[in-house]
């Protein structure tokens, strides 16, 4: 009898945990480009570019055999690794592909200006203003002549002498450029938690790096699960319909109000497209967010 008993409260669990069934755990695969979006990079400059893949059940794969292109190829240099180096100025655009397992080619492209190196000439110009003096002198003035100096006689017997400086310039170039490649700054992300079962879950959060440069899911202080739900787990996925290939966060032990997830430095905020909440003693999803 007591066998009967835990047999049918599990049942009820069960139930109580449904919301939509799992239809179907597959999703397309998809290639990511991580690395920050370039906004302004120089001839000369150099880019690590770094790019993701993820199988069709949203699990990254482990060092792809990803091929790198450029366009035009005259713009930039850049080898197997991702490694470019900016060659000509003008638009360009670099374009990241990988076979799938299905034997399929999938593609991810980012574009940006390439500028030419800023030299500005400096021209610094010096004059001396011309200085007169005049003296009186008694009887014939002497005539003096050099390079500089000129001398003339009046009939009065008063000289004139007048100083003649010549202008010089000077032309001096100098390099204006940034040491570093101008990006733009990591990506912060805004939702809200929506049930998917007959249970209260709800919440908006905030998902990016922090001021210490640490990634953080921060849920807001409108955030209401339901304390029945048992075994809730929240996860980072990339199938909107399975932890499978994600990331679990943990087991949910806050139900209201505000509260935050530190995750891992192994982690990029756009690694995973989801938020997921898990029945996981029944493998029900229970409410999800997508990301972006």
């Amino acid at each position: 009898m007591y066998k009967k008993i835990l047999l049918f409260i599990s049942f009820l669990l069960y139930l109580s945990c449904i919301g939509t069934d799992l239809t179907d755990d597959y999703v397309d695969p998809t290639l990511r480009i991580t690395s920050p979006q370039i906004i302004s990079i120089k001839v000369g400059q150099k880019f690590q570019f770094t790019a993701k893949y993820f199988d069709t059940s949203g699990t990254p794969v482990d060092n792809p055999k990803l091929i790198w292109t450029v366009s035009p190829p005259d713009a930039l240099t850049i080898d197997d690794n991702g490694f470019a180096t900016a060659t000509k100025d003008g638009l360009a655009t670099i374009q990241v592909s990988v076979v799938t397992a299905l034997s399929t080619t999938i593609s991810a492209e980012t574009s940006f200006p390439v500028r030419e190196v800023v030299v500005i000439t400096e021209t610094a110009t010096m004059t001396t203003d011309t200085a007169t003096t005049t003296s009186t002198t008694s009887g014939t003035a002497s005539n003096t002549t050099d390079s500089n100096t000129s001398t003339s006689t009046t009939g009065s017997g008063s000289a004139t002498t007048t100083t003649n400086t010549a202008t010089s310039s000077t032309n001096t170039s100098t390099t204006i450029g940034d040491d570093d490649v101008v990006v733009t700054a990591p990506q912060s992300y805004q939702g809200t938690i929506q049930t998917t079962s007959s249970y209260v879950l709800t919440g908006s959060y905030e998902y990016g790096l922090n001021d210490a440069g640490q990634l953080v899911l921060d849920i807001a202080a409108d955030y209401v699960a339901s304390t029945a739900l048992p075994g809730l787990y929240v996860y980072l996925t990339n199938n909107p319909n399975s932890p499978s290939g994600g990331y679990e966060i943990g087991e949910v032990t806050v139900f209201s109000g505000a509260h935050s997830y530190i995750l891992p430095t192994s982690i990029d905020v756009n690694d995973y497209k989801y938020i997921l909440y898990w029945c996981k003693p029944f493998s029900v999803k229970v409410g999800d967010s997508t990301i972006f």
